[in-house]
């Protein structure tokens, strides 16, 4: 089982692939000029490194198959003889690191680096590019179960080229994910909040088993049960269902660069990943001074029942409240006494969100939400 660097394969002019694997996880659509990957080998000619064998599946983080891995690489592409590289890149031994990851430990990258390329026929003719990384990544894990994954990215490249149209050709890349394996004792909903700024590139994908540390991992194999490919400046929240059994799954953010004409590029993002019950609250906005939410929606009976406060001095306060939701648009509760429950209705195959607005007798508003995951496996 190998992983190795992190590197997106891109096809220039002539068709040549700048990255080149044996084994790789492969997360973006086939129809997208750019593909992520956590490969073998690094851009070109990097080292490899060595997973050991998967083990017998438990509960929670497999952290023999659990990796923030990171490249910082730059370098000459495929000119043949006409070019030569000095320095780090994809000719020579990028920066790279996989370091083991544990649960509920955070684990940072940071790295650089350069190369210049000559053209043999006119020494003159020199471009150079390079490349900075940095991010961080953490799994969470609480009762022996996984619940969630963190990770953030930034990354930055430049290049200077001596002549207008230099001969030869450089590309520079940084880039950082999670690469990871965990397995499940019961179906669980999978909720991720993704953002990428700049010309920083997200993507997310989950795929049954750990044979995606192994081989090719593409949204667009029908074994894929989740993905998103995220382009620069975009926001994502999005949830799948998942059965027990144990999955694969890798969160990586990569800035590319492969046009010597520009002198910078900058991008980052960041993702959360939540791992829950079906059904179970994702999150909560607001004060829950006057109505509190509950911690889980009723998958049994489709409900969800939030609750006047149960102190007597603060729902006298209340004139009413309105609950908000896919299901029960503007449903106002009248009966504002302590500890009154109120019944919403809600379809269990969706994620919902409930937004709560109490009016006091004062005429003061106030706001809060809270989501839910769906109960039910909608696909």
């Amino acid at each position: 089982m190998r992983v190795g660097a992190m590197s997106l394969r891109h096809r220039d002019r002539s068709g040549f692939a700048s990255s080149i694997s044996e084994g790789h996880f492969m997360t973006s659509r086939s129809s997208r000029r750019h593909r992520l990957l956590v490969a073998g080998a690094a851009l070109c000619c990097g080292p490899l490194l060595t997973l050991p064998a998967a083990q017998a599946a438990t509960t929670g983080w497999d952290t023999t198959q659990s990796d923030l891995v990171g490249i910082s690489s730059a370098g000459l592409l495929n000119m043949g003889a006409q070019c030569t590289a000095t320095g780090g890149g994809f000719n020579n031994a990028p920066t790279t690191s996989q370091q083991h990851l544990v649960p509920n430990v955070a684990k940072s990258f940071s790295a650089s680096s350069s190369t210049t390329a000559t053209n043999t026929n006119d020494p003159t003719d020199q471009v150079t590019m390079a490349s900075k990384a940095a991010g961080t990544g953490k799994l969470l894990q609480s009762g022996g179960r996984v619940t969630g994954v963190d990770l953030t990215f930034n990354g930055s490249t430049t290049a200077h080229a001596t002549k207008p149209n230099p001969v030869c050709e450089v590309a520079a890349e940084s880039a950082v994910g999670v690469a990871a394996v965990f397995n499940l004792d019961r179906p669980t909903v999978v909720t991720i909040d993704a953002t990428s700024r700049g010309a920083g590139g997200l993507e997310v994908g989950i795929e049954p088993g750990s044979q995606g540390v192994n081989g090719s991992f593409s949204p667009g194999d029908e074994g894929s049960v989740f993905s998103i490919d995220m382009n620069p400046s975009t926001e994502i929240h999005r949830s799948t269902w998942l059965p027990a059994g144990q999955f694969t799954m890798i969160a990586a953010g990569v800035v590319l660069q492969i046009d010597s004409s520009k002198s910078s590029t900058t991008g980052s993002g960041n993702v959360h990943i939540s791992f829950g019950a079906p059904g179970s609250r994702v999150s909560k906005t607001g004060s829950s001074k006057w109505v509190k939410m509950p911690a889980s929606r009723s998958c049994a009976t489709g409900t969800i029942r939030p609750r006047i406060t149960g102190k007597r001095k603060l729902a006298k306060k209340i004139k009413h409240v309105v609950f908000t939701g896919p299901h029960f648009v503007d449903r106002l509760a009248r009966n504002t006494h302590k500890g009154h429950t109120i019944k919403l209705h809600s379809n269990n195959s969706a994620p919902v969100e409930v937004h709560v607005r109490v009016r006091l007798r004062n005429g003061k508003l106030v706001d809060s939400t809270a989501s839910y995951r769906p109960c039910v496996d909608a696909r």
